[in-house]
């Protein structure tokens, strides 16, 4: 399931997670994102990469890089906007590392970068200098700018309109390309097809709905872009692994 939040462009963004578990999410956003794995290991995939990241490890994903975790480790994150660190953003704008793996000098810096109480001055700091350990390991180069481009509108449109009798064709007029064109960027940036893309975003709020309650299954259905019951059911269970009314009960068993 591809993710792409918005609300990660504002400025001076910060977001810090501590004890996270690995989903299945993969996700797409205007920050930058450090994550530390704090126990055991886990898989980071990168566009069509998978790298090992083991306990004591890091990781830093440009703006624009789809990404996602898997595994049993447990890890922290921070989801930073490119203007907290202007000065470091202004040499690699147009830039994307070889490889988001890499392990500070010192471990501490990472512990005390995730602890609770470090103020967003010293965050700011800290961050300067895992960054510049980051710059001195791993090689970086030119970014496929417009295809980067390209993931970020083609989302957002279907963030909006995925609810909605939503098809390529469409997408490509609206955006201004050649419907061809177009298939083969999707495949080669998400490595899924459209109709999977649009699959996900209407389950995913299909789940949400059904979390909070208060309307039908068929209902949900219809709001989230399905006209057929049937479709609504098989594409739940195909992404989810299960149903939706299976999906509700055990929404409602751990309330």
């Amino acid at each position: 399931m591809i993710c792409y939040e918005t609300t990660h462009g504002e400025t001076d963004y910060i977001l810090k997670n501590d004890g996270c578990a690995p989903d299945e999410a993969m996700r797409l956003h205007r920050c930058y994102e450090l994550i530390f794995v704090r126990q055991g290991a886990l898989t980071l995939k990168c566009g069509a990469e998978s790298l090992l990241l083991s306990d004591g490890e890091l990781a830093l994903l440009y703006p624009g890089q789809i990404h996602g975790v898997e595994g049993d480790g447990v890890f922290a994150s921070l989801v930073f906007s490119p203007d907290l660190v202007p000065l470091y953003h202004a040499r690699h704008a147009e830039l994307v590392p070889e490889s988001p793996k890499f392990k500070s000098s010192e471990r501490r810096l990472a512990e005390r970068l995730f602890s609770p109480g470090t103020s967003r001055l010293a965050t700011v700091g800290l961050l300067y200098v895992l960054l510049s350990d980051f710059d001195s390991e791993v090689p970086c180069r030119l970014r496929p700018y417009a295809r980067g481009e390209l993931a970020f509108r083609v989302l957002a449109y279907i963030e909006e309109h995925f609810a909605e009798d939503i098809s390529l064709d469409l997408i490509a007029d609206h955006l201004g390309y050649d419907y061809n064109y177009l298939s083969g960027c999707i495949s080669e940036l998400f490595s899924v097809g459209f109709l999977r893309i649009v699959g996900e975003y209407r389950i995913r709020s299909a789940c949400r709905l059904l979390s909070e309650g208060g309307l039908a299954v068929s209902e949900i259905a219809s709001a989230v872009g399905y006209d057929c019951l049937r479709s609504f059911n098989r594409n739940f269970k195909a992404i989810m692994g299960t149903t939706p009314l299976v999906y509700k009960r055990s929404v409602r068993q751990t309330k």
